[in-house]
């Protein structure tokens, strides 16, 4: 495995054909990942928490904190608009219908229409109209074309449903297709939506979850025995399933924190990386390079 090759910011997108990279520190940055070189630099709204590329690469979104999606020209840098939503902090985005709309999910469960060209929005689906239940997690599956909506019954670890929507904006309704009398999983232990599977994690029998598309159980992976030495963060399956990569604490007092590569089919350890504040991890060109993103910065490698 080659050295890693740090970049700016905390990679969050990288497009379907693998060419391009955005991260976020302060602003946002646009990567051409064959040179490695910055293309774009903006400050469209503060504190951005999302961003996406449309598939034509011509426009850009970043949404913040608040909600708040402003779209970006490619070729410019330029903004051409923002709109505010509904004012609540919220999960990824996606491009659809040939560019001219953005998908938007927020916490409390909207599913809501960002008209492109009119800046306006309509909401597709109202949330949740309580409290309680509350929403845990809302996200678009690219590879199958559906939303998903985790809702627990209660504050804390909680049981719950998942329910499923196909991403037809004519049509947004919310089925349940699986409920779990344990604790719903928790996106941030670790969950990984891929191309015929879903992982996720249960930290009380220490094993990752695999799962078809529809949350039926189908297989268990007990965790590796070099993992049980560390304290636990999270996990990250790659898109086409062949490899994991896990962030965790050294037990002793210095503190270092690790990001751990398996070959998934065998759960050998590939390489470990001393890193601090990794927030995720993605594949591409075929799976035959990586991008592990932190805090700090980006580091692009090759398997």
């Amino acid at each position: 495995m080659n050295k890693l090759e740090k970049i700016k910011g905390d990679c969050k997108y990288i497009t379907e054909d693998g060419t391009l990279l955005v991260s976020i520190k302060n602003g946002v940055y646009v990567y051409d990942l064959q040179s490695k070189k910055q293309i774009l630099q903006c400050k469209p709204v503060s504190h951005v928490s999302h961003v996406i590329v449309s598939k034509d690469k011509k426009l850009l979104a970043a949404k913040n904190t608040s909600g708040t999606i402003a779209l970006i020209s490619m070729d410019s840098g330029e903004e051409l608009g923002r709109n505010s939503m509904q004012r609540t902090e919220g999960y990824d985005m996606t491009f659809i219908g040939d560019d001219k709309y953005i998908l938007d999910f927020d916490w409390d469960g909207r599913t809501m229409l960002l008209d492109c060209a009119t800046m306006s929005h309509s909401i597709l689906d109202g949330g949740m109209d309580t409290e309680l239940p509350r929403i845990g997690y809302m996200h678009y599956d690219k590879c199958n074309k559906k939303i998903y909506r985790f809702v627990a019954y209660k504050w804390g670890d909680s049981p719950g449903e998942i329910q499923v929507s196909k991403a037809d904006i004519e049509n947004i309704s919310f089925k349940r297709v699986c409920h779990f009398k344990n604790p719903l999983p928790w996106h941030l232990d670790g969950l990984s939506f891929c191309q015929q599977h879903i992982y996720y994690c249960d930290l009380y029998k220490k094993e990752f979850v695999v799962t078809n598309k529809y949350f039926k159980e189908e297989s268990r992976i007990p965790f590796p025995d070099d993992l049980k030495e560390y304290e636990w963060h999270t996990f990250w399956v790659s898109e086409g399933e062949k490899y994991m990569l896990c962030y965790v604490d050294e037990k002793c007092e210095d503190g270092k924190s690790y990001a751990i590569l398996y070959d998934l089919a065998t759960m050998d350890r590939m390489e470990m990386f001393e890193m601090n504040y990794v927030s995720n991890f993605m594949t591409y060109d075929e799976e035959h390079k990586f991008v592990i993103s932190t805090w700090e910065g980006s580091y692009l490698g090759e398997f």
